[in-house]
């Protein structure tokens, strides 16, 4: 017999308040569980994709090698031409067309990004350009009229991707293989750094590196010309192929500067060592600059505002990307001792390093 009374309920009723609140709280825990799961794929997809890019720049100077019988120079001069090595591999990235813009002046492309010369997690760049404190801090050294220059979170090791200097212009390249006498497999040609690094709060707020502390890493700044004016307090190199009049100890002047996107480049003058840009791999380098010891190797865990300008960086908060002489990509700890990171940047010292 069915009841008629209207107080009975063959349904379940309204939740009660505690038991929607013990659902939000089991809902909240899992989330709680699931985030850093999606955030550690996430990392593990950026990291992936930086060897993707790394990998692709390697086997673009080895193409590049077998191509000229040389690896790309860091920075090159000619008749009508003044590129870097970033630029030359344009070719064998699947940018010719970007290539044939520029017309042997890279200085034309120079508000244009490369989506393979960016690290993912290089917070600095947006698109393949600066942005941000970077086109901010000091005008027209990262925009030109207002539009941002393209960066790169890769730096070529100039003491492997180098040129030769005559009358203080670069117009040979000497990166020879065969130059590399520590193995291929031994040396790093290409190494993460972060494209925009300020130092402001580098080590802390209380001592740093100073407001004044920073370089952006751009992938078209060559040399500094009457045809190639960087607004960025370089000197400017006379224009090839007429001599620079500057002694050999100063060769250089016009063309190594901070903003070049290499590690390792020649000092401007070889006497004077705060005129930089000079070895970044070196734990000497700038050591105690406004009273902030170099501790060498890596930085690990940049940001923007808080980076050593004298070191590479750890993009991937404890690992650097690097790609060795040889085309392979290595994952290199933060924390690689720093005499040993030096061994590894440097082609000709006779030391063998284990990556393990």
């Amino acid at each position: 017999m069915i009841s008629t009374n209207p107080d009975f309920h063959t349904g379940r009723g309204a939740y009660t308040l505690v038991e929607l609140l013990v659902v939000i709280a089991i809902i909240g825990a899992l989330v709680g569980l699931l985030l850093p799961a999606v955030q550690a794929a996430r990392s593990a997809a950026r990291r992936t994709q930086c060897t993707n890019h790394s990998k692709q720049i390697g086997l673009a100077c080895l193409n590049f090698e077998s191509a000229h019988k040389v690896l790309p120079p860091w920075v090159q001069v000619g008749s009508g031409k003044m590129v870097t090595g970033h630029f030359l591999l344009l070719p064998h990235l699947e940018q010719d067309s970007l290539f044939q813009t520029g017309n042997g002046q890279s200085y034309q492309v120079r508000t244009q990004g490369v989506s393979a010369f960016v690290c993912p997690d290089d917070v600095s760049l947006s698109n393949g350009k600066f942005h941000g404190i970077a086109l901010t801090i000091r005008p027209g050294r990262g925009s030109s009229n207002g539009n941002a220059f393209g960066g790169t979170s890769y730096a070529l090791n100039a003491s492997i991707a180098s040129v030769s200097f005559s009358k203080g212009h670069p117009i040979k390249a000497d990166g020879y293989l065969a130059k590399i006498r520590d193995g291929l497999s031994q040396t790093l040609l290409l190494g993460e750094r972060m494209a925009f690094a300020y130092g402001e709060y580098y080590p802390s707020s209380s001592l740093n590196l100073g407001s004044e502390s920073f370089t952006w890493n751009i992938w078209t700044r060559a040399g500094k010309n009457s045809s190639n004016p960087w607004d960025d307090g370089s000197p400017s190199a006379t224009d090839f192929p007429n001599p620079s009049g500057l002694p050999i100890d100063r060769q250089t002047e016009g063309y190594a500067w901070w903003d070049s996107p290499v590690f390792d480049a020649p000092y401007r003058d070889r006497n004077n060592a705060d005129r930089g840009p000079g070895p970044r791999s070196d734990p000497g380098f700038r050591d105690g600059w406004n009273g902030v010891r170099n501790p060498g190797g890596i930085q690990l865990s940049p940001r923007v505002g808080s980076t050593d300008y004298r070191r590479l960086q750890a993009l991937h908060q404890t690992i650097m990307i690097g790609t060795l002489a040889d085309g392979s990509v290595q994952q290199i700890s933060g924390s690689i001792d720093a005499i040993v990171f030096q061994r590894i940047c440097d082609p000709i010292d006779g030391h063998s390093v284990s990556f393990e």
